[in-house]
């Protein structure tokens, strides 16, 4: 199966996505990432598993909430959950470009950096406010 449709099933099939959040991390840390069975060496950021990773980090919130702090905490994208599952739009950018018929979801991608800091944050600031 080519890169794009293992991309597009990860994001039009969120139902069947679930990582343990350490192998997540672990995995994108080494610039690799799980889609489909098989591991990709791609700079690529699924915003949905980022959502469950801090919706893992602070069980008493919702995937909204963290949506709505990684747009917080990265103003330069726009982040967004409907039909078609989880975009990530690079601010100032047209909107992401939708082939049902092909199965394929263009979207614009925080980069790996990008991902690493929103995601050490969050955990940084689940861990505070356990600690109280």
């Amino acid at each position: 199966m080519p890169t794009e449709d293992r991309n597009a099933r990860v994001y039009e099939d969120s139902a069947t996505l679930w990582l343990a959040p350490a192998l997540v991390v672990d995995v994108m840390a080494g610039g690799y990432q799980w889609i489909d069975g098989d591991f990709h060496r791609e700079p690529f950021v699924n915003v949905e598993l980022v959502a469950k990773l801090l919706a893992a980090a602070m069980p008493k919130t919702r995937e909204d909430y963290c949506l709505r702090e990684l747009a917080r905490r990265n103003p330069g994208w726009r982040y967004s959950r409907d039909e078609n599952g989880f975009r990530a739009v690079r601010r100032g950018e047209p909107s992401p470009v939708l082939r049902k018929a092909g199965g394929l979801t263009e979207v614009y991608r925080p980069t790996l950096h990008e991902f690493i800091t929103a995601l050490n944050e969050q955990f940084l600031i689940a861990h505070l406010l356990r600690e109280g």
